[in-house]
């Protein structure tokens, strides 16, 4: 019985319950500052990445939690709506545009999601103007876009 728990766990939960990130002492991912969705907001807001970091976790996703069960990685996603969220927070409104040809590098800033081209684990979001909008060059499959404005 006492094998049956771990077992049943790595079966049916995955890996990520034995192997996850470590929690630092005030309960937050130290891993998630270092990710790409705290770091692309960190540059359009120009706020502190580790400051979003604990913010986007302080909204307790749950479906990460879940996700981060099959995968540690999980806990390192960046939800749109948390996005969103930490935007409105800083006083920016978000306005969803479709073409990533519609912004101009000297006045505007955008948090983009994109992904590479057949490849659903390489999701990423970057910064406009801040990074290149073809992260993963010809492959670049752009996804979202949120352009930013100050209320």
């Amino acid at each position: 019985m006492k094998y049956f728990l771990p077992l049943f766990c790595s079966i049916f939960l995955g890996c990520g319950v034995f192997d996850s990130y470590d929690k630092d002492s005030r309960g937050y991912y130290p891993k998630y500052n270092h990710s790409c969705g705290p770091i692309a907001l960190s540059k359009a807001l120009k706020v502190n990445s580790s400051q979003i970091s604990r913010e986007i976790q302080d909204y307790n996703s749950l479906s990460k939690k879940v996700l981060s069960l099959f995968n540690k990685e999980g806990i390192c996603i960046t939800w749109p709506s948390e996005v969103k969220k930490i935007c409105e927070k800083y006083g920016y409104e978000i306005i969803s545009i479709n073409n990533a040809s519609d912004l101009n590098k000297s006045k505007d800033v955008a948090i983009i999601l994109v992904h590479e081209e057949f490849n659903i684990y390489s999701y990423h979001w970057i910064a406009f103007p801040f990074d290149d909008i073809n992260f993963y060059g010809d492959k670049t499959v752009v996804d979202i876009i949120f352009l930013i404005k100050k209320l």
